[in-house]
């Protein structure tokens, strides 16, 4: 049934569901860096983010490869949204989501969230994690009506840590795109 929601939502919305495995990363990480540093600069200021260069993306982490996707529009060819993952432990930790202005509130955090429960139950990982900035209201109150709770502050208490168990994640996400 996942699988049906995201294929049926993919095609209906021009949408490329790609892994960013190691070859993926490096024949496009001018072009995922570009993307992902643009949405930094729209929100520089507001979050204190600073700008990421190769090496980020290259860091040897954990499952990374399997656990990191983007989407992209098939008409213009152009990334719209992606997500960075690896493994800790025994969770899927989020390093970001980021999505272009132009295809905000298009349910694509869902997408992509609901396919990393997808690949956690492959990996028998039950929980995903991410840290978001506490003044991020509009990506706080999404996650926390898919399932997702505070568990903590950190970084001078400047971001929060916030967790979903896989099942109940996958349910809440499926609920909500009806």
């Amino acid at each position: 049934m996942v699988n049906q929601i995201i294929n049926s939502f993919l095609n209906s919305n021009n949408l490329d569901l790609i892994q960013i495995n190691e070859n993926y990363l490096n024949n496009n990480i001018g072009e995922i860096k570009t993307f992902v540093n643009n949405i930094i600069l729209e929100h520089k200021d507001k979050y204190n983010w600073e700008l990421l260069e190769n090496e980020y993306f290259l860091n040897p982490l954990i499952n990374k490869f399997d656990f990191s996707y983007l989407l992209r529009d098939n008409k213009t060819n152009k990334i719209v949204f992606i997500n960075f993952s690896s493994q800790y432990n025994d969770l899927i930790h989020s390093h970001f989501w980021f999505c272009h202005p132009n295809y905000r509130g298009k349910n694509l955090a869902r997408i992509i969230t609901l396919n990393l429960t997808r690949v956690a139950k492959r990996f028998n990982l039950t929980k995903i994690n991410a840290y978001w900035p506490i003044n991020n209201k509009g990506s706080l109150i999404l996650f926390m009506k898919l399932g997702f709770i505070i568990n903590d502050l950190i970084k001078n208490k400047t971001q929060i840590v916030m967790e979903s168990n896989v099942k109940n994640l996958e349910i809440n996400i499926i609920n909500s795109l009806k």
